[in-house]
């Protein structure tokens, strides 16, 4: 017997009955077993990635199934099978198939993602069997697929990271009781119309996940995978709660972050640096994103160059300009790189984007454009956090995009200030007028960059040297005996490929009051 966690309300038995007249000889509970596995197979997905007070766009509830996996456990007529629960409005389904490249995607209806959980187990043999079969498969896949961050996988396959599960435990329950209260209080506020309407997990939904996540670190089930968008490393590091990460040691020995502030403003500067949109190597556009690279030199053959001269200081923009109209890549960086070292902000010798990055840019943008930009929930830079998410709108929007007008008012003002780097964010998002997803090959870049230098530089260079790492992104995490000598590969290898100097900020995990 195996069990799946799914939404409550979806009515599974209902479905199984209609679907017995395309599977003759087949009982309705062996049916229904193998829509539990489906439905609790997106769901389970959908759910493990999700940040507890985060409310994820739709975009990012997809999950990707492989057909032949379905087909192997649901049977002939799996497509009978996701027709009918598109159909009774429990999943969504997008054939974005691509051989060789990405798999077919689904997700759960959003008026069940949000709500209340419950357990359905799958009880049938022959299901049951096929499921197993399915599951080794899913794992040699992945293993072969991660073999290109093996170092890091080994030191969690290692099984001398642990947790304290009693600790965990005691913490999982405190914070179950105050979001509980919190929860009923914003439910009943939402009901009143007093504050805006959001989505939160419920409750059970999200006392299960945690449950699910601790288990998941005592099983040592670590869930390792690399995204094909940012060929970013994930673990169950990356989904957990942050407070999980302070109830856990290596070898018994207490553990310390190494984390870069302004990860991706920071790596910005690098695509300006040392010719990296020209050269060739592995740290290139060329050998982080050929299509991007490519498509730039082809730029001949666009009607329009998406890039806003007006903000060049008037000293650059013949040159700026002579470069755009010829099209040509080269002679456009380097003027774009030219204007970045000599472009100064608010008149304050040595204060740019550059400076900025090592400084404290959020700061920086929370005093600048504090009070001019507003929303129904208030002021958009009244703090760091709220400066830094306006940030990455302005790395992630789509500046095309009509909807998208109202995240552009900040990023307009933020290319006054910086006319080098916004023109080097609008080139990188261009794209042809039939390409819609253009846009995102900025922050597809800038993932790609970071992945590069934690993942196969610096981490690459740690464990040669014996020291265990875990990496979460734009972090590091090493026991604390290493961390000196972390903190000085990290800061080399940044300031070598990036052209500044990083600040790297430092945190011990433990508890809280500990």
């Amino acid at each position: 017997m195996k069990k799946y966690l799914l939404p409550v309300g979806v009515d599974l038995k209902m479905i199984a009955q209609q679907l017995q007249q395309y599977e003759k000889g087949a009982s309705v509970n062996k049916i229904h077993d193998r829509l539990v596995y489906m439905v609790g197979t997106i769901y389970s997905n959908c759910i493990y990635r999700m940040k507890d007070d985060e409310q994820l766009s739709s975009d990012k509830l997809w999950v990707s199934l492989q057909a032949e996996f379905l087909k192997k456990v649901m049977g002939y007529h799996y497509k009978k099978y996701r027709e009918a629960l598109i159909k009774h409005g429990i999943i969504e389904f997008k054939d974005s198939y691509i051989a060789g490249i990405t798999s077919m995607k689904y997700r759960i209806h959003e008026k069940f993602i949000y709500g209340a959980c419950q357990s359905l187990e799958v009880t049938d043999a022959c299901v049951l069997r096929q499921i197993k079969k399915v599951d080794t498969e899913i794992q040699q896949l992945k293993s072969i697929n991660l073999k290109p961050v093996k170092h890091l996988t080994d030191v969690l396959n290692t099984g001398k990271l642990t947790i304290d599960k009693k600790a965990t435990e005691n913490w999982i329950n405190q914070e179950d009781k105050l979001y509980r209260v919190k929860y009923k209080s914003e439910q009943q506020m939402m009901a009143k119309g007093t504050i805006k309407k959001k989505e939160m997990l419920h409750p059970n939904l999200r006392l299960e996940r945690h449950k699910q996540l601790l288990e998941d670190f005592v099983q040592q089930k670590y869930n390792c995978s690399v995204d094909a968008f940012g060929n970013r490393f994930h673990s169950i590091l990356t989904y957990s709660p942050s407070e999980f990460r302070n109830f856990l040691k290596y070898d018994g020995l207490a553990l310390w972050s190494l984390d870069l502030k302004n990860s991706q403003p920071y790596l910005l500067n690098g695509i300006l640096h040392d010719d990296f949109i020209i050269r060739e190597g592995k740290f290139s556009l060329k050998g982080l994103h050929i299509d991007m690279y490519n498509h730039l030199q082809k730029m001949k053959k666009e009607k329009k160059v998406v890039i806003d001269t007006s903000v060049i200081p008037v000293g650059s923009r013949d040159e700026v300009v002579k470069a755009v109209n010829s099209k040509q890549l080269k002679p456009l960086s380097i003027m774009l790189q030219s204007i970045a070292q000599s472009h100064t902000t608010k008149g304050i010798q040595n204060l740019n984007f550059s400076s900025l990055c090592q400084q404290g840019l959020y700061e920086f943008l929370q005093q600048e454009f504090s009070g001019k930009f507003l929303d129904k929930d208030g002021d958009l830079f009244s703090s760091r956090d709220k400066a830094k998410l306006e940030v990455m709108h302005m790395f992630y929007c789509n500046p095309k995009n009509r909807k998208s007008r109202e995240e552009m008012k900040p990023f307009q003002e933020f290319l006054k200030l910086f006319p080098a780097e916004g023109n080097l964010l609008l080139l990188l998002k261009c794209g042809t007028y039939k390409d819609t997803t253009a846009y995102k090959n900025a922050p597809m870049l800038l993932q790609r960059m970071e992945s590069h230098l934690f993942l196969d530089v610096i981490a690459k260079k740690l464990t040669k040297l014996k020291i265990p790492v875990i990496t979460i992104h734009d972090s590091i995490t090493v026991p604390e005996q290493y961390k000196a000598v972390a903190r000085k590969v990290m800061e080399d290898v940044l300031q070598q490929h990036i052209g500044i100097s990083p600040t790297v900020t430092e945190d011990e995990w433990k508890p809280l009051g500990s």
